[in-house]
């Protein structure tokens, strides 16, 4: 008897001293990667069981990802308590041991998609033969500029979140009407464009051009670059795939995360490596003063789900 009741007290104080241990905060020897690191396949069921005790989240968790380096997934933390991240780890069952705490993240924000008295008047668009559909060129949203396209598309273009609703009218500041007809759970849309208004492979990248060539999905370490409407071109890298981003709003996973800042005012637009198209923009956390992230919604997934294909020249 007393050697059973010896063997739960040292199995539960082994679990607890597991998840302390998770929780402790990065240092030198976290860098490396683990002994038998897992795989790629392994990090994601891990992440996926963080996502389906999303609720247990608190808001100081900024999100987690799986990071294949380390042989752990990563959960973000605010401020520098990484007890804050217990809950959602003790709630999703997942090993403490496949998890690392990071402290001192930034606060994740949606895409900030306010009207702007800086953008030319749409009115309601025309059909004008010539009007062209460009990433990067700002739209509206039933008679109000809010967006940047995104990427085009066979039928359209894909646009961020926070455009519009499902029926909604967008029109471009050069002509050209469409209806927004799908948002996917990242809060990307798909609209479709009217007679009129002409899909190109195009996104307007500062004061030029650059010609999407395709989609091939640009592996973490790669750079990667994006049109804001207010810090206007940066580059950086791919940090991690498969992120989950705990916003204000609610949690959304699937994401990408990049070393881009970002700013209040830049709207949900296009990245590409290289020619390569790459996603749109989910949201940030940071500044361009203090650095940061941004996170965006693969392109990919999206062309497969709404059975579309991307313009490339």
């Amino acid at each position: 008897m007393d050697r059973a009741r010896t063997t739960r007290t040292s199995a539960a104080a082994l679990l607890a001293a597991g998840l302390a241990l998770a929780l402790l905060p990065a240092g030198p020897a976290a860098a490396g990667p683990r002994d038998s690191a897992p795989d790629a396949r392994t990090l994601d069921a891990v992440a996926a069981g963080l996502d389906a005790a999303a609720w247990a989240a608190g808001t100081d968790v900024t999100g987690w990802y799986p990071d294949p380096t380390t042989g752990r997934v990563v959960i973000g933390v605010a401020g520098g308590d990484p007890g804050a991240a217990g809950p959602l780890i003790a709630a999703s069952g997942v090993d403490a041991g496949a998890v690392r705490v990071e402290t001192g993240e930034p606060r994740p924000l949606a895409p900030d998609v306010p009207a702007s008295a800086a953008d030319p008047a749409p009115g309601r668009g025309t059909a004008a033969a010539d009007a062209q559909i460009i990433g990067g060129e700002p739209f509206a949203t039933d008679g109000v500029v809010r967006c940047v396209i995104g990427l085009a598309v066979d039928t359209g273009f894909v646009a961020g979140p926070g455009c519009g609703e499902v029926g909604d009218t967008a029109s471009g500041t050069g002509g050209g009407t469409g209806t927004f007809a799908a948002v996917s759970p990242a809060g990307a849309a798909l609209v479709v464009a009217d007679p009129g208004w002409t899909p190109t492979p195009y996104v307007r990248m500062g004061a030029g051009l650059a010609t999407v060539s395709g989609s091939q999905e640009a592996p973490v370490g790669a750079q990667v670059c994006r049109a804001g409407a207010t810090t206007g071109v940066h580059c950086g890298v791919v940090q991690a795939r498969n992120q989950t981003v705990n916003f204000p709003q609610g949690p959304v996973s699937g994401l990408t995360r990049t070393s881009i800042c970002t700013e209040p005012g830049d709207r949900p637009g296009p990245y590409l490596s290289g020619g390569q198209a790459q996603g749109i923009h989910a949201g940030g956390a940071g500044s361009c003063a203090t650095g940061g992230a941004t996170y965006f919604a693969p392109i990919n997934p999206l062309l497969a789900g709404w059975g579309v294909t991307l313009m490339a020249g």
